[in-house]
């Protein structure tokens, strides 16, 4: 009984958290700090990674020119992971995709942008 009052305390009265795989009030969880830098359109940097601090972060035509891309430039099959959408701006744009800076705290609802639509979709793929 106690493990469904843990998940109502996270997931909808945002009483607890996660800080790495430890359980803690939520002002000191990571989702709290992701919901107050996209609060702020800040990236991240507490969990920044040091080589990526001096990239300059993507902005809203920076993101629509880099999907557009990404998408024009891929086979025909390929599809894109949103743990590999972080990486590919990095690579292929210089460029720092922080949800945070755009304003949002998760980035599936960056690409869910109405920004973004005509340029690119996301769907749920089955495992």
């Amino acid at each position: 009984q106690v493990c469904p009052i843990v998940q109502v305390a996270i997931a909808r009265r945002q009483i607890l958290g996660h800080r790495q795989s430890d359980l803690v009030p939520f002002k000191q969880s990571e989702e709290w700090h992701r919901q107050q830098a996209a609060f702020n359109r800040q990236p991240r940097m507490f969990w920044q990674q040091r080589a990526e601090s001096y990239l300059p972060v993507a902005t809203w035509d920076d993101v629509r020119a880099g999907v557009k891309s990404l998408l024009h430039d891929r086979r025909e099959s390929e599809t894109f992971t949103l743990d590999n959408m972080k990486r590919l701006f990095r690579l292929r744009f210089n460029l720092m995709l922080s949800e945070t800076a755009l304003g949002y705290s998760k980035l599936r609802e960056v690409l869910s942008d109405p920004r973004l639509r005509g340029i690119c979709s996301m769907h749920a793929l089955g495992r």
